[in-house]
């Protein structure tokens, strides 16, 4: 008798042990199109805007979202593909650019976030400056904000000041 409740008790401690996996919902999976044309004046002259696929006719956005056992949210994004036609049409320059990610997004349940990007990334301010313009980061950075709001911003990799290269 005493052998059965212990194989009992292991069971249910066994059983209470996996239960918060268990019950986590499984991630979503989420493609939104992307095909969008704008005019952005960042750089101090109207630049036209064109963000898709080109190869593909729409880039798109992919995201998977779930939930940790202890309640964060986790997402990753990436935008495969994705790329951005910049012309100054005051010269006819154009410039195309692939800014495809990925995203690894934390949201702790204290109200804290983390957002980790890596490779190609375009800013609407250096990341360093904080100069308005256009750059691309090809590199990887973490922006996280604690739980009171405090932000603190890295990165490592180069910027490439793009208002510079339409500017010709």
């Amino acid at each position: 008798m005493k052998r059965l409740a212990v194989v009992l008790l292991l069971t249910l401690l066994a059983l209470v042990a996996a239960a918060p996996s268990a019950l986590a919902a499984k991630p979503t999976h989420e493609r939104v199109p992307i095909d969008d044309e704008f005019v952005d004046e960042s750089c101090g002259f109207p630049l036209e805007v064109q963000q898709t696929g080109f190869l593909v006719q729409t880039g798109f956005l992919v995201a998977i979202e779930w939930v940790n056992a202890d309640g964060s949210l986790r997402r990753f994004e990436a935008y495969p593909q994705l790329k951005a036609a910049y012309t100054n049409p005051s010269t006819g320059e154009t410039l195309k650019v692939n800014f495809s990610g990925p995203a690894h997004i934390t949201e702790g349940t204290d109200g804290s976030s983390t957002l980790t990007g890596t490779g190609l990334w375009l800013f609407g301010n250096h990341p360093d400056t904080g100069e308005l313009g256009i750059f691309l980061l090809s590199g990887r950075f973490v922006l996280s904000i604690d739980a009171q709001g405090n932000d603190s911003f890295r990165r490592a990799g180069r910027v490439t000041d793009l208002c510079a290269q339409l500017a010709a």
